[in-house]
């Protein structure tokens, strides 16, 4: 704290921290108003009203007075708030805002019409003309009421009898792919079958679908003349540029989706109505053991008896004709076919021939296996077969796949043994696909027990190891080994091979010496 004896400054300080501490502004208003209006008006050196007369000359007299005048010739004036009364924005007085309401008031009477009410005797005969008795015996029908949208919706959807297929119009939906085709009417009148019907249609539509839809749209727009009422009475064919249909080419399959096809310019054919006395043609396929398959063009009606004569009397010889056959349809083998249905109700049109009490020929299904069998080959598989050395025997776990083989010891018994002798443990060994020159069954007599031998190059030279498992086992290894072996074809296999085709001639060449 400091000591000051100057009461000019004191009293400066107090004013001063009253004005600019009080955020309202009116301690500068009080404090202040006297001074601005001394210095405005030039008698600055006059003592101000809210000052004392004998402190005001002990202040003027002193040194400090030079100092309290800078301060107050710098002092700004108050800040214009906008909720003050003596802002530029003059409120409105009460006087005017009364003559205001009252005359609101008077425009709103202005509207109000009265009338008198006078008592006069009237008839009652008067009162008749004005309020006319209503007839209260009359009874309001109770039907239930249609709405005019119930009414033409019951209208619009009783006259088009393809209703069904309006939900594949492309128009009306979404965000979902569709397809823009152009359909000529060849059922049109002439003058009209050169400008096709733009259909707009979903992808995921069928071909039945499309037609549905044609037939929709055809009956909506009012067309002459009216379409058969099924849908698999016509067709879609292929078209020129000019309209002309392509008969050259099959209708578009039904059964198929629309997106399918590239086509934009279609046409809606008619199928031919055919006669009771006309019959349908199939080619009917029969499948013969040993021969090849023979075809028949025959109708509906013929019956499974005259087919097997026909096949008979076609293919089989007399001498043969002494068995009895059957004929089976082509995917259910072993499943005889009853000699009096018609052809037309088995469902299928290719049929084979089998003899009584036999089996059919599963050949060409052999030979499928075994094209299944050589691309599987790559497949990985592992066998548990016995491995015999000088040493001995121990059983290893044979793994094979299209890049490698692997020989891994068994944990039980993964070491060479002879009799009862033991001898090191096998290590596993890993064996590159493009090293292994060839596999061979070395003895298959036996039914129970086989060997196979594996040969492969290692250190400039052929080496081998032989194996021993049952039969089927060592086949499968066998066929499996030289499937991959075939198909790859390194250049370990074909030195192998040369190498034992040298072999065979020296020891020809040596037989003839």
């Amino acid at each position: 704290m400091a000591m000051f004896d100057n009461r000019a400054f004191l009293v400066m300080h107090i004013r001063n921290s009253f004005i600019t501490s009080d955020d309202t502004g009116m301690s500068e208003l009080i404090l202040e108003c006297d001074d601005a209006i001394e210095r405005h008006l030039g008698i600055s050196e006059k003592r101000p009203i809210s000052w004392p007369q004998k402190e005001f000359e002990e202040i003027k007299g002193s040194d400090s007075f030079s100092a309290s005048e800078a301060d107050i010739e710098l002092s700004h004036s108050c800040d214009i708030y906008p909720d003050m009364d003596f802002s530029g924005h003059r409120r409105r007085s009460n006087t005017a805002q009364r003559l205001e309401k009252l005359q609101l008031e008077k425009h709103t009477q202005s509207k109000i019409k009265h009338i008198q009410w006078k008592n006069v005797k009237n008839n009652v005969s008067d009162y008749s003309e004005h309020f006319e008795a209503k007839d209260l015996n009359i009874v309001k029908s109770c039907a239930p009421r249609k709405s005019l949208l119930a009414t033409q919706l019951e209208q619009y959807s009783s006259n088009n009898p393809f209703m069904e297929f309006a939900k594949y119009d492309g128009r009306t939906v979404g965000g979902i792919p569709t397809k823009k085709i152009d359909i000529y009417l060849t059922m049109a009148p002439p003058n009209e079958r050169s400008y096709p019907m733009t259909v707009v249609t979903i992808s995921s539509a069928k071909v039945q679908h499309l037609i549905g839809l044609i037939q929709w749209q055809y009956t909506m727009e009012k067309r002459e003349p009216s379409l058969i009422e099924n849908s698999e009475a016509y067709t879609l064919h292929m078209v020129e540029d000019d309209g002309e249909v392509d008969m050259d080419f099959p209708p578009l399959d039904n059964r198929e989706p629309i997106s399918k096809f590239g086509f934009t310019k279609l046409a809606l054919v008619e199928k031919p109505v055919m006669s009771p006395s006309q019959k349908t043609l199939h080619m009917i396929t029969v499948e013969i053991p040993g021969q090849n398959a023979v075809t028949f063009t025959q109708d509906n009606e013929m019956l499974v008896k005259e087919l097997l004569e026909k096949v008979l009397a076609e293919r089989v010889t007399k001498r043969k004709r002494v068995f009895s056959y059957r004929l089976e349809r082509r995917t259910c083998p072993g499943i005889a076919l009853d000699s009096e249905l018609p052809v037309s109700t088995l469902g299928t049109t290719e049929f084979c021939l089998v003899r009584e009490n036999s089996k059919r020929n599963d050949e060409p299904q052999t030979g499928v296996n075994e094209m299944d069998e050589a691309l599987s080959s790559h497949h990985y598989k592992s066998f548990v077969v016995t491995m015999h050395n000088r040493l001995g025997k121990a059983d290893v776990q044979l793994g094979i796949c299209g890049e490698k083989i692997e020989i891994d010891p068994t944990t039980a018994n993964g070491h060479f043994r002879r009799g009862s002798l033991t001898f090191r443990k096998l290590k596993p060994v890993v064996y590159s696909i493009d090293v292994i020159a060839a596999c061979t069954l070395q003895d298959g007599k036996s039914s129970e027990r086989s060997a196979f031998r594996l040969v492969h190059h290692s250190s400039n030279e052929f080496k081998n190891c032989d194996f021993e498992c049952d039969l089927p086992t060592a086949k499968e290894i066998v066929t499996k080994i030289n499937n991959i072996l075939e198909m790859r074809l390194s250049s370990v296999r074909r030195d192998y091979l040369r190498y034992k085709q040298t072999n065979k001639l020296s020891q020809r060449h040596t037989l003839l010496l």
